[in-house]
């Protein structure tokens, strides 16, 4: 059944030159960095699944 929802998710991506993931959550003012070459699950839950989408990507040999 469609329903209005009054959410969003707005994402801005960049090249970087170093092998860093700088993560950014408005509604919670918080930052979260980690490096590329070792993502591993956080405690902070909301890096979670943008960390998920990172390691899938480079487990089907997507260059970050």
């Amino acid at each position: 059944m469609p329903a209005a929802i009054d959410k969003a998710i707005y994402v801005a991506i960049s090249k970087r030159e170093d092998n860093q993931i700088h993560l950014y959550a408005h509604n919670y003012k918080a930052f979260h960095y980690c490096s590329i070459n070792d993502l591993q699950k956080s405690e902070v839950r909301w890096t979670n699944y943008i960390l998920g989408v990172a390691d899938q990507l480079i487990k089907k040999g997507i260059k970050l």
